[in-house]
């Protein structure tokens, strides 16, 4: 490697006042400044430190300004070199560095990785290795100090910047070379570069190649990263693979923050990088550093630990998880921006990480690895899915496996407003249909496809100039051994409802909710154990909420309060034989902005079981489907998450206990899926 070529780098701090708020929640060590770490509440930590504090196997790299070897909140959890002796001056494990027991300084090309200062230094810089480090892992349920996102981990020590915050991507390339070779599993490198370094973006791949994790800060200055691309965070902007995970920062408010750089392609999540308070490094014979901990600090290079940090839990959990999966977790599990710029919605990633359900999606990926199924499939008792606005408008079938089986494009694949989905025999012959739905920005376009993927027929269920989209349901509500179809629109609250027969022929329209200000919420079944099926309508009345059963002719049947969370966005309704007594049952599924919480009603109104679908903090709402896919003579209920989290299918039985859980593809879906069968 070139000399030449190598690229000045630099680290960008930034300071505010400090704030402090107490977490209320699960898993509490007793650090005596918890409090003042507001952000492990916001990422969910706590929760997550139920299931695992992390591995003392598990290594993290720390490429900074160096680390105080001697602070009391670390010591227990540093990197030792075990195969080499400690200042013998040999090459005990003739690894080429004599000495690094704890680590090496690429700056001075020595065995000491702690920071310099001798001379003029910057105290922020001299002790950002160690506030960086702390984050990750210092030690907690002490009674002392700070609580690090990993109560058991190795931290390695590798000075890259000197005490001004410079260093050399000529140091950064060899540095991520020692720590891979010396078993590091994740890499912190909270800084950027504002020039790209060919070898630096080689030896990122290498670690990538060989399983190792690296995350980094983008920087802040406030600018459009595709505009002014920074490094490392950009080097895979235009790669096939996401080799290094670019982390924003984010405010208490889950804003941007405003110093933070953005762009997609070069940030992949966001973190809270403001007001922080930590580890600094310490030593009393200099006034400057005579404290143990301090702040606030503000920053992309504090945000980005925090994501290091959930990193390692993650390969503490699960240690076979290859950096693709973890990224794709991270992604898959984050909480949404909160606010309406597009560079909120768009440019800081998939949102803001969250602890305890990116381990969950860890587990769901190392528990049910993606792959084509070659089991042969009846289609029809296929789980169809389809993706959200922003997607291309394919449908998906699994098996019972969650194995994708096939998939065919419901609509050009240009749109991307989203697929509503149901299944039904609408012709009487024993065989279903899939019958699907344009979303928001499509036309009222109904198409009705065979379980090959073939088109057979389609019409428009609304005013063809209608682009508010629309949502269809099956059910035999006449009586006549066939299926028929029932639309309403899917974002616009006209509160009509019309119903179809399988050539598009307009059967029935019902208006007595004509007026409502948000779409209808329905599900169709047989709840009174007469021929047909009814429909079960939610509504509201001020505060107060209902489900409403009707017949197809719009006629009233009768009605129950239920005791959800009236959020201004509709439940999800499913009508369906659970229990094999031939009165249907309702489920009834929280909207979004409630907790993702599922009821189960009896067909005359009594509560039986309610169970939550996924963690309680979840708000992007729920759907259900129900179906017997495993043959074992009972119906399961399959939820997924209608907006911001991703694809991930949990299955429940009757007394709502959760018997698997898996992604069905790996795709990051920010604005809802649905599923049917």
């Amino acid at each position: 490697m070139n000399r030449a070529f190598s690229k000045i780098i630099t680290i960008f701090l930034v300071f505010t006042a400090c704030f402090f708020a107490f977490p209320v929640n699960a898993l509490v060590p007793n650090d005596f400044f918890l409090g003042s770490q507001w952000y492990l509440d916001r990422i969910s930590v706590y929760d997550a430190w139920d299931i695992t504090t992390g591995s003392p196997s598990l290594i993290v790299a720390v490429l900074d300004s160096g680390v105080d070897l001697d602070h009391p909140d670390l010591v227990g959890n540093l990197w030792v070199n075990t195969g080499e002796i400690s200042g013998d001056g040999i090459d005990n494990d003739r690894n080429g560095f004599e000495d690094d027991y704890f680590g090496w300084d690429f700056v001075d090309g020595d065995s000491d990785p702690r920071p310099h200062t001798e001379g003029s230094f910057q105290d922020a810089i001299v002790s950002h290795g160690t506030l960086v480090s702390g984050m990750i892992g210092a030690l907690s349920n002490n009674e002392l100090g700070v609580s690090g996102l990993n109560w058991n981990v190795r931290i390695m020590p590798i000075r890259i910047l000197n005490e001004e915050g410079i260093g050399s991507s000529y140091d950064v390339r060899h540095a991520i070379r020692y720590a891979v070779e010396n078993g590091a599993d994740v890499i912190n490198l909270s800084f950027t570069a504002s020039e790209l370094d060919p070898y630096l973006f080689e030896e990122i791949k290498w670690a990538y190649e060989q399983g190792v994790v690296i995350v980094t800060s983008v920087g802040n200055e406030n600018i459009n990263l595709l505009e002014h691309p920074v490094y490392p965070a950009c080097y895979d902007l235009n790669q096939e693979e996401n080799y290094i995970i670019g982390v924003a920062a984010t405010n208490k408010l889950d804003q941007k923050a405003d110093f933070s750089n953005y762009g997609s392609g070069c940030v992949d999540v966001s973190a809270p990088g403001t007001t922080i308070f930590g580890m600094v490094y310490h030593d009393p014979q200099v006034l400057l550093l005579s404290t143990l901990y301090g702040g606030p600090w503000e920053g992309t290079s504090v945000a980005a630990p925090i994501v290091t940090g959930i990193v390692a839990l993650m390969k503490a959990a699960e240690p076979s998880l290859s950096p693709q999966q973890i990224l794709l977790a991270l992604r898959l599990s984050t909480n949404p921006i909160k606010e309406s710029a597009l560079i909120g919605k768009s440019l800081l990633g998939s949102g803001i990480v969250n602890a305890s359900l990116a381990i969950q999606a860890a587990h769901a990926f190392a528990q049910k690895p993606k792959r084509l199924s070659t089991t042969p499939l009846d289609p029809e008792e296929a789980l169809l899915f389809s993706l959200g606005t922003g997607s291309p408008p394919l449908v998906y079938f699994f098996d019972k496996n969650g194995e994708e089986v096939r998939s065919f494009l419901a609509y050009d694949r240009q749109f991307t407003g989203g697929v509503s989905l149901a299944k039904g025999d609408l012709d009487g012959d024993g065989h279903k249909e899939i019958i699907v739905g344009a979303g928001s920005g499509g036309g009222p376009q109904v198409r009705i496809f065979d379980m090959s993927g073939q088109v057979l027929s389609q019409f428009f269920a609304f005013d063809e100039q209608d682009r508010s989209g629309i949502q269809v349901k099956v059910g035999d509500v006449n009586a006549d051994g066939k299926d028929e179809i029932i639309a309403t629109s899917y974002q616009k609250g006209n509160g009509l409802i019309k119903i179809f027969d399988k050539d598009g022929l307009l059967l029935q329209e019902i208006d007595r909710f004509q007026g409502s200000v948000t779409p209808l919420s329905f599900g169709v079944g047989n709840i009174d154990a007469k021929e047909g099926d009814e429909l079960v309508v939610y509504t509201s009345q001020g505060t107060s909420t209902f489900l409403m059963s009707i017949d197809e002719t719009g006629d009233y049947i009768g009605s129950f309060p239920v005791f959800i969370k009236n959020t201004g966005s509709s439940p999800q309704i499913e009508v369906v034989d659970i229990d094999g007594d031939h009165l249907a049952e309702i489920l009834v599924s929280e909207g979004i902005g409630a907790n993702p919480r599922v009821f189960i009603y009896s067909s005359l109104g009594v509560l039986q079981k309610t169970f939550l679908a996924y963690e309680e903090t979840f708000l992007g709402g729920v759907m259900t489907a129900t179906g017997d896919l495993d043959h074992n003579q009972e119906i399961e209920i399959y939820t997924i998450p209608t907006s911001t989290g991703g694809s991930q299918l949990r299955v429940f039985n009757q007394e709502g206990e959760v018997i698997d859980s898996l992604f069905l593809i790996e795709d990051v879906i920010q604005s809802g899926s649905h599923i049917a069968l």
